[in-house]
């Protein structure tokens, strides 16, 4: 397997332990209809870091190489995340 290929599988990784984080933390939502990831705290992630901190000190994820990173991470898939579900906003429209 090339670097590079390593180097994505790594960074998908990441991001997959990062939305698990912000899900756990209840800065993310997950459709209970459609199981789409949404932010409904409008960005407010402070929980997400504290309890990915926690698991870091706790030896429960050691994908990051630093905090840093980590919350980087976190900070990347809630920004990337709608503030509703987008199917659930699709029905409501056509309502």
């Amino acid at each position: 397997m090339g670097g590079m290929k390593r180097l994505i599988e790594q960074e998908e990784e990441q991001r997959r332990v990062a939305t698990r984080i912000a899900l756990e933390a209840g800065v993310l939502k997950s459709c209970e209809v459609h199981h789409e990831i949404y932010d409904p705290m409008g960005g407010n992630i402070e929980n997400a870091y504290r309890l990915g901190n926690y698991k870091i000190t706790h030896g429960e994820i050691t994908i990051f190489d630093s905090r840093k990173e980590m919350t980087d991470t976190i900070l990347a898939v809630v920004n990337d995340a709608a503030m509703e579900c987008w199917d659930c906003a699709k029905v409501r429209r056509e309502d």
